[in-house]
């Protein structure tokens, strides 16, 4: 998402924010339901995911 929209709390993302998204981006590889070959779990990103999405963005 970017910084502008970020900075707006009350804005809606779009379909486009959303799927651009880096956690989106990840969950579909990893995670999400509906497609077949999805990559092994790797711990390294669920920590990955917390240091730079979350964490970083206080």
């Amino acid at each position: 998402m970017s910084r502008k929209a970020a900075g707006r709390r009350n804005a809606v993302p779009t379909v486009d924010q959303i799927t651009s998204d880096r956690i989106t981006q990840l969950s579909n590889q990893y995670w999400a339901p509906g497609e077949d070959k999805k990559k092994p779990y790797k711990p390294q990103i669920v920590d990955d995911i917390y240091r730079e999405e979350i964490k970083g963005s206080k």
